[in-house]
């Protein structure tokens, strides 16, 4: 299918619809899965270059050069699977299930190589090894736990994997009863720690201790009503030690959906919630929830490391419901996020206008301090958007993966992304199209969508490689499905997930970072003169030793103020290319004295 966005916040953005061609900026296109219904949630890039992937399949026959198993196969299962760039094609493959239902949320790579997922399980035998909790509480109508596990670097072996979870409220099989207690989001220190956040529904969840003065779910006002839950933090060692967690929440529900990690330690957790008292600080952007009736709010909370103290907590939303997704923290540790508004009058920054369908895909920051919404943008049409992952590159432009679906809202249930499929209310014919958006400095610069001519959706995270490309996951059921330098040009189930190669702009000066002499600085014409690989924008290294330092400073200073054809110029030092050597120029020595030259894309 085709489809266009139509909203104000893409005015004059380069937009490239789904259709039998791919868009431009896409370099590799591939579908990924075996003869069943695969999904690729999530995403991330390894220190060795791997690309590494998880999701689910019901039939463990993903195509791999080597495989390996652990639990018996069930409903649903997760796989993790390692992707060698270099011979375009699946290294490995490793299945983890039980006999029940099982499913990721989040990957990350650990500094020892290890691979960490979280997710859920609803499997009494789903695999555990060196594990705080080895066996599944459940509870609830789907008797779900959060799981948390960690694979050897070739994913041949668990060092640990582990239940988190506790049993679930009873109820009448609606909200609160049932058992959605999920890990849906990790980060990795650089000592291998591992922080996860989720959701739970449990009384007795394994905290190790109270916060505010409040145990799990202690204020739930109704014992198994609608979608009772608490969102949750714990910190787990490299070895798989529970070290720490707690339990945030009010009388209704609340849900943690990311974290991130500041330069000094502190917890930034990001979520959405029902409750009308959720521990909120004063003096912060929003100290009231906005939502009415059961509508949510998303909420950003500051803590420090031991998750004792707030340093800031705030609601973000208006009259309906706003669904928090993935976020990161801006060079400024501003809070970035993607999600969901259901509010035609949530607050934009901008002139961006809702647009029009179910609900548009939302994109905000927060200060660093939760006292000021610095930005906020709609990016939606007629139908439904979701925004669900969020990524930095290492010039801070932000980038958003998303979905359109034409979902149909039914009343008292919002279609929340990131529950199972079978939980999701879709409308129509069940098409969709994946979308990937860029934000640059002054805001989106480009639009592009991935999908053929049935169901098709993103997966809810973004993964730069040593290049900066970007990587995209999600899963579709388009046999026409765009591919593009594929390992699997076509679908071989009912579905597959799909993996898609970006290529960026970082310094938005036109050129391509795959072959950008300045990759953080515009140099549209890449000028060049040394020939060296890095163009002059960012090249003062004039002895070209790899360094910036005093002797370029001292070549520098003998031809300053010359001009072009006095017989003293030299182009290597007119960083600018205009035909003088000036201030300007001196800018350009001084951004980069005692570094190195670059940035390149190109440089040997």
């Amino acid at each position: 299918m085709s489809r266009l966005i139509v909203a104000s916040a893409l005015t004059g953005l380069l937009i490239h619809s789904a259709s039998a061609q791919l868009p431009p900026d896409v370099k590799t296109s591939t579908f990924f899965g075996g003869t069943g219904t695969d999904r690729a949630i999530a995403v991330a890039n390894g220190p060795d270059g791997r690309i590494y992937i998880t999701g689910t399949t019901d039939i463990r026959d993903i195509p791999a050069a080597e495989s390996f198993n652990f639990g018996p196969p069930g409903d649903v299962d997760i796989y993790v699977a390692r992707l060698t760039l270099a011979n375009n094609g699946v290294e490995s493959v490793t299945y983890l299930g039980g006999t029940a239902e099982d499913a990721p949320y989040d990957i990350a790579i650990a500094p020892d190589g290890g691979i960490v997922v979280a997710g859920y399980s609803a499997s009494p035998d789903f695999p555990t090894g060196n594990a705080f909790q080895s066996t599944l509480s459940g509870g609830g109508l789907n008797g779900y736990d959060g799981i948390l596990f960690k694979l050897s670097a070739d994913g041949s072996g668990i060092v640990y994997s582990t239940f988190i979870g506790g049993n679930d409220l009873d109820g009448n099989g609606v909200d609160g009863a049932l058992g959605i207690e999920w890990a849906r989001a990790l980060l990795i220190e650089d000592d291998g720690t591992t922080w996860v956040t989720g959701e739970t529904g449990a009384p007795d969840f394994p905290a190790t201790q109270v916060f505010n003065g409040r145990s799990c779910l202690q204020d739930e006002t109704v014992v198994g009503s609608p979608l009772i839950d608490d969102a949750w933090i714990a910190k787990v060692s490299s070895a798989g030690s529970l070290l720490l967690s707690t339990c945030i929440g009010g009388p209704q529900r609340d849900v943690g959906r990311d974290l991130n990690m500041t330069a000094d330690g502190d917890i930034v957790l990001n979520g959405h919630t029902r409750s009308a008292d959720f521990p909120v600080t004063a003096g912060v952007y929003q100290e009231e929830r906005s939502g009415i009736g059961s509508a949510y709010d998303i909420f950003v909370m500051r803590l420090d490391s031991t998750l004792t103290t707030q340093v800031f907590s705030t609601y973000i939303g208006s009259t309906d419901t706003e669904f928090s997704q993935r976020s990161a923290l801006s060079p400024s540790e501003g809070v970035i996020l993607a999600g969901q508004t259901f509010s035609p009058d949530f607050p934009s920054t901008n002139a961006t206008m809702f647009g029009g369908g179910d609900s548009d895909a939302l994109i905000l920051e927060l200060s660093s301090d939760g006292t000021t919404l610095k930005h906020a943008s709609f990016i939606g049409g007629p139908e439904a958007e979701y925004g669900f992952g969020l990524s930095l590159d290492f010039a801070g432009r932000v980038y958003m993966l998303g979905s359109i679906q034409p979902t149909v809202r039914q009343p008292g249930l919002d279609p929340e992304p990131g529950l199972p499929r079978t939980a999701m209310t879709r409308g129509g014919s069940g098409n969709g199209d994946a979308f990937a958006v860029t934000y640059g400095k002054t805001g989106p610069v480009s639009f592009n969508l991935l999908g053929g001519s049935n169901l098709d959706v993103g997966g809810v995270s973004i993964a730069f490689d040593a290049n900066n490309h970007a990587w995209v996951s999600g899963d579709t059921e388009s046999p026409d499905f765009p591919t593009l330098n594929a390992f699997q040009p076509s679908l071989n189930g009912i579905g597959d997930g799909f993996l898609a190669r970006i290529l960026l702009d970082a310094d938005e000066d036109g050129i391509t970072d795959d072959v950008d002499n300045c990759l953080k600085t515009q140099n549209d014409g890449q000028i060049d003169t040394n020939g060296d690989g890095y163009g002059n924008r960012c090249d003062p290294d004039l002895d070209n030793d790899g360094n910036v330092n005093f002797i370029d400073l001292q070549l520098f200073e003998a031809v300053f103020f010359a001009q072009e054809g006095d017989g003293v110029y030299d182009p290597d030092a007119d960083f600018n290319s205009d035909g003088s050597i000036n201030f300007i120029d001196l800018i350009v020595m001084e951004a980069l004295f005692f570094s190195v030259p670059g940035p390149s894309a190109l440089a040997p």
